[in-house]
């Protein structure tokens, strides 16, 4: 039950990361005429504003994707490189493995940047 769960939990991580990279995609598509002007458009834009705005999407964007790809290679290792592990995947997911430690990081440094981002906009 509880290795039907996890696989489930995988999939719903999946569909959300889908969510969350179609609005990063969107932001990216909103903020790069203002990044990148044309020179009839250069002195009407905010560069740092602007800039740090583009440059924390990357960021978020890129935590996300590594968090994602990180606890899926997790995944496929536990469930199919090393399912002979001793007490099968739910014990492996016990095991300090550098991967899943990686990916579980990607969480705090995300919410992190994204808490800032609300104290310096309110």
């Amino acid at each position: 039950f509880a290795e039907d769960k996890w696989l489930e939990g995988a999939l719903l991580m999946c569909i959300a990361y889908g969510s969350a990279a179609t609005l990063c995609v969107q932001c990216f598509i909103m903020l790069l005429p203002k990044v990148m002007p044309t020179p009839r458009q250069r002195f009407s834009f905010k560069p740092p504003q602007d800039t740090l705005l583009f440059l924390y999407f990357a960021l978020v964007f890129a935590l996300n994707t590594v968090l994602v790809a990180g606890l899926m290679k997790f995944d496929q290792q536990a469930f199919v490189d090393d399912r002979n592990y001793p007490g099968g995947p739910s014990a492996y997911e016990t095991a300090p493995v550098p991967l899943d430690v990686l990916g579980n990081d990607c969480i705090p440094v995300s919410t992190l940047i994204s808490d800032a981002l609300l104290v310096r906009v309110f």
